[in-house]
């Protein structure tokens, strides 16, 4: 009969020691980036105070606003704030943001038009309501695939209000789209 030897038991006890190590480190790392991608997502989009978080708030005279240039890269992701201003004499219901058009600026462009499937994206969360005279900020994600160049494209905010007609604001910017 062969002896049981302790080396051997004590090198499968190292063993499992150093794969326990490892497996909760690895679960350490895998919950720190879980964490980094959840906290960089909700970052993106959300309702700001406009009062404080923008440039030049909204107002009866401005009721959209946001820059006037916005430089973003191809294919990335960029944040930018807006803020609004309910000018009409009811509660504006359900208010989303998108963009409705762009116009190459390039004289040498075949269509100076851009398509509807080609307009940049626009991520944005949906106001439930805002009252007559007051304002809201929201912070917005673009991305876009279009060429390199400048467009002027027209950033659009709807709603309804409580008799279900339709209203809407819009204001128009350029658009720069580097590599």
């Amino acid at each position: 009969m062969h002896k049981k030897h302790k080396k051997g038991d004590l090198s499968l006890s190292v063993n499992a020691i150093v794969v326990f190590v490892l497996a909760f480190s690895m679960l350490g790392v895998g919950l720190f980036v879980v964490n980094l991608i959840k906290d960089k997502v909700s970052t993106g989009i959300g309702v700001i105070d406009p009062s404080k978080d923008l440039k030049q708030p909204p107002s009866s005279e401005n009721p959209l606003t946001l820059d006037d240039e916005i430089n973003i890269k191809k294919d990335k992701l960029l944040t930018q704030n807006i803020g609004f201003y309910n000018k009409a004499d009811t509660t504006i219901n359900n208010v989303v943001v998108t963009i409705t058009g762009c116009v190459d600026t390039d004289p040498k462009a075949s269509s100076s038009d851009v398509s509807e499937a080609d307009l940049p994206s626009v991520h944005a969360p949906i106001l439930s309501k805002v009252e007559s005279g007051n304002s809201a900020g929201l912070k917005i994600s673009l991305q876009t695939s279009l060429k390199t160049g400048t467009y002027i494209c027209t950033l659009v905010i709807k709603g309804t209000d409580d008799s279900n007609v339709d209203l809407e604001e819009s204001k128009q910017f350029f658009l720069k789209v580097t590599t």
